[in-house]
């Protein structure tokens, strides 16, 4: 959002969008970053996760992300739910050898994707209220 605004700015040659709504915008989204990498972090570590459980839910994300691609929007949010969910089993699974603990991994990197996707969400949203209240 943060980079539209000022795409628009720079377009249309006027601020409308000054440069105080810039910044809240900015610092939205750079909290909205933060709090994606925390809320993973802390889900899964406190589902007894291992670092290869973290490690295979990151990659697994940006990988089922960037896969499932070529269908635009749902494609890219499936993808990462089940990349995520694939990942973390796939290496928990080869670190700790127990299928339970690589479902739980598995179990827990989905809800902490879901929290972080109802988290980004609304960020988006009230980025979208500034902007249009804005222009």
């Amino acid at each position: 959002m943060f980079l539209g605004a000022l795409l628009y700015n720079l377009l249309l040659w006027n601020m409308n969008i000054s440069l105080n709504t810039l910044a809240i915008l900015f610092v939205l989204a750079f909290a909205g970053e933060v709090l994606e990498w925390m809320l993973t972090l802390v889900g899964v570590k406190s589902q007894g996760v291992s670092r290869y459980g973290l490690i295979g839910t990151i990659a697994g994300a940006v990988v089922g992300g960037m896969l499932l691609s070529i269908f635009p929007i749902i494609g890219t949010i499936i993808g990462i739910f089940l990349g995520s969910l694939i990942g973390a089993f796939l290496l928990e699974l080869y670190n700790a050898r127990d299928t339970r603990r690589a479902f739980k991994a598995a179990k827990a990197a989905v809800l902490g994707r879901m929290l972080t996707s109802v988290c980004k969400t609304t960020i988006a949203l009230i980025q979208i209220l500034i902007i249009v209240r804005t222009i």
